[in-house]
């Protein structure tokens, strides 16, 4: 028996069609049925068009998955057949057995690129009538008939591909360092590789690199494995996973601001958004936005799973950059800033301790949050403000020797405080300030101090 979900609301401003132009193949049928099986809002229109789009791709394991589900909502165009089904079958049978046959005929006469053309062939008619073992077994032969780099990293993808419907999302069947040490990939392949990689990490729970594959993808990859993910998938993915694990330099240095991936995000500006509210520091907008985002996001087959966990993250790096640039401070005042309930916050504070992440304790008798030591902004302005004191005072001191060697005056490293003699103690000038300078032929001191 099928499981029985909680029906999400059907999302404000959500429109089922546009969503899913822009995906193809099997990807756009398996998002449509997550679709109808979780929002009841929405399951009409979702059944009807993937019923059309099952006909119109032959892909008969799904039909037969989708029989027991149709009922009254699915409209009258789309209704199904029941000779279809068994006329789509013959036609893969004979079309796969024609390939076979072809193959041993002329096995020794064809050559390479013909051999992958045709296990290929016959790999994607295996994947069609759901046979995904069969469609693997071809896939890894059409691999070792590969003429070139290029043919062999199409064939790979089209075995990720299998590998993640299967929710294999280990990606071990898709060599990704090999692929990405070969100098001859263009921008679209990279992309094609750090897309299918940024995937996989993200099903593992790895946000943080997930997001670093997901922000080397380019605009160049466009549709290219739309029957895998989508560009919008890449800048919403991305987005998360930088939320969830990134610093907020990282974020607005790698996301927000980049050449690369900004162009990402104007394909889905409400991620633009999102980002620009946390790395202005605005995290109860952030928070807030998120929140409103989150019946979208859970209809999203890879997201439904892991958005509870990739929250807590976001809502943990969103308290940890709030709390950071204090020394102490009130619970109130952080629930009020980050909009979360007061023991929510004290959550994230206690996971953000246990993780190591910050060093504060939590004094519940004054209800406040005190850090331990300075936090790292505060130690970096420290150190910054040292440095530049220290290296102002060099070059202050440096200029004033080059005056002084340019209007002939003799610069000696004696001081009072050096003097052994009573000559020297006669030439050095007790100097407070610029403007009170003594200087005389013999030497010159600043506030008592050699120059």
């Amino acid at each position: 028996a099928k499981p029985i979900f909680e029906s999400i609301p059907k999302p404000q401003n959500f429109n089922l069609s546009r969503h899913v132009k822009r995906y193809s193949g099997k990807i756009l049928i398996s998002r449509l049925l997550f679709i109808a099986e979780r929002c009841a809002e929405l399951s009409g229109e979702a059944y009807s068009i993937s019923i059309a789009k099952i006909k119109e791709g032959m892909f008969l394991q799904m039909y037969a998955e989708i029989l027991p589900l149709l009922g009254a909502q699915i409209q009258p165009e789309n209704e199904t057949d029941a000779n279809w089904a068994d006329q789509a079958a013959e036609k893969l049978k004979n079309q796969i057995e024609a390939l076979e046959s072809e193959i041993q005929a002329q096995k020794t006469l064809l050559n390479s690129d013909d051999l992958n053309r045709l296990y290929c062939e016959i790999a994607r008619l295996h994947y069609l009538r759901g046979d995904v073992n069969a469609s693997l077994t071809f896939y890894n032969r059409a691999r070792n008939f590969c003429s070139d780099f290029a043919k062999n990293l199409e064939v790979s993808i089209e075995i990720c591909n299998i590998s993640l419907e299967r929710k294999c999302s280990n990606g071990a069947n898709l060599p990704f360092s090999y692929y990405k040490s070969n100098s001859c990939l263009n921008t679209c392949e990279n992309s094609k590789l750090e897309a299918c990689e940024g995937l996989v990490f993200m099903l593992q729970k790895n946000f943080s690199r997930s997001a670093d594959h997901f922000k080397k993808v380019r605009l160049e990859l466009g549709k290219s494995i739309n029957f895998i993910v989508a560009l919008e998938d890449v800048a919403a993915y991305g987005s998360l996973c930088a939320l969830a694990s990134h610093p907020h330099n990282s974020i607005k240095s790698d996301f927000l601001n980049s050449v690369h991936f900004s162009p990402i995000l104007d394909t889905v500006p409400t991620f633009r958004k999102l980002l620009g509210h946390f790395v202005k520091a605005e995290f109860k907008e952030c928070i807030a936005l998120l929140k409103e985002m989150r019946d979208e996001l859970a209809l999203d087959m890879h997201l439904n799973t892991i958005l509870p966990l990739m929250e807590e993250k976001i809502w943990d790096n969103c308290t940890l950059h709030y709390l950071l640039p204090y020394s102490k401070i009130k619970m109130a005042d952080t629930s009020e800033a980050l909009g979360l309930s007061g023991a929510y916050v004290e959550e994230c504070v206690i996971r953000l301790i246990r993780s190591k992440k910050i060093n504060l304790k939590i004094d519940k008798s004054s209800g406040t949050f005190v850090l331990s030591n300075a936090s790292s902004k505060q130690a970096a302005y420290k150190t910054v403000m040292e440095t530049s004191g220290n290296a102002r005072r060099e070059m202050r001191a440096a200029l004033l020797r080059a005056s002084c060697s340019e209007h002939g005056l003799i610069v000696t490293g004696t001081s009072k405080y050096e003097a052994d003699s009573e000559d020297n103690q006669n030439n050095a000038g007790k100097i407070l300030d610029l403007d009170d300078l003594k200087v005389d032929r013999q030497g010159f001191s600043i506030g008592g101090m050699p120059c």
